[in-house]
């Protein structure tokens, strides 16, 4: 099988419906090329088999999965229908989305697949692992090229808060976006996200970018505990830091609840900011 394809646009692909390989699928949805072959290297070691790079005109050539480059370029407000739309051809897949400069932690992934997570949820009657888009952000953000990895990235470890919901679930807020939110457009202030989910014709994001079902938007089934995850994210922290008005506020980015992230997902446990559930 031909380790790569490229296609114009989401229609095509979704015409030409191709045979992708036994595993999970990633969507990153690239907005610009910051730090997509990181992003794309972790998918990869974490068990990806297939990964999809909406917004590119080329794959990366990483080893391993089956790459899929979507050269289209969607305005900002487009990417979520065009993320449906590749749910809709994914039916009955696991998908993992997230944006480029994003990585998923979930709990034990230092010696555990994603497959293998997924295998779980299966067992347990789950269709999606619930995550939080925790902010990463530094003095100086990594250049675009350069290993997020070996550059001193941090996270607020405290400063969260949930509010219900009319359907008994939750809304969360924290971070860079709460801290910032003067700077931040309201229908991205919220970091609950069900990131990896099975996908099913039909159920889709809303606008608040979230699915709007109370099965694939809760933390939790009724019968069991189950695990959460974490997709660690430069996006927000890169797009407020360019905001014209940032300067003005730069003296309070690094603050008491900063701590240095060390890239575990115990790290992300022993807070618990993450939990394993009935995942031992």
């Amino acid at each position: 099988m031909d380790n790569s394809a490229i296609y114009p646009t989401v229609s095509a692909i979704v015409r030409a419906r191709p045979k992708l390989p036994v595993g999970p699928v990633a969507i990153m949805l690239c907005e610009s090329g910051r730090h997509i072959k990181a992003t794309a290297r972790r998918l990869a070691d974490q068990g990806m088999g297939t990964i999809l790079y909406l917004g590119r005109d080329a794959p990366l050539g990483i080893d391993g999965p089956m790459e899929i480059a979507i050269a289209e370029r969607p305005r900002s407000d487009r990417y979520r229908d065009l993320l449906n739309a590749l749910f809709d051809m994914l039916d009955g897949r696991w998908v993992l989305w997230l944006w480029n400069g994003e990585f998923l932690v979930y709990p034990y992934c230092e010696t555990r697949s994603l497959p293998e997570m997924i295998s779980f949820l299966k067992d347990e009657r789950r269709k999606v692992l619930f995550s939080y888009a925790l902010d990463l952000y530094a003095q100086d953000l990594p250049v675009d090229g350069a290993d997020p990895a070996a550059a001193d990235l941090c996270f607020d470890r405290i400063g969260y808060h949930a509010f219900p919901k009319p359907d008994q679930q939750l809304r969360f807020y924290g971070g860079m976006g709460w801290r910032f939110e003067e700077l931040t457009p309201p229908e991205q202030q919220q970091c609950g996200r069900s990131s990896l989910i099975l996908a099913q014709k039909g159920v889709h994001l809303n606008r608040e970018m979230l699915f709007g079902e109370v099965e694939y938007d809760s933390i939790s089934c009724p019968w069991h505990h189950n695990p959460t995850g974490a997709v660690m994210s430069l996006r927000r922290s890169a797009r407020i830091m360019a905001h014209p008005n940032f300067p003005d506020v730069a003296h309070s980015l690094i603050w008491a609840g900063t701590t240095k992230w060390d890239w575990t997902s115990r790290q992300l446990l022993e807070l618990g900011m993450i939990e394993p559930g009935q995942w031992f």
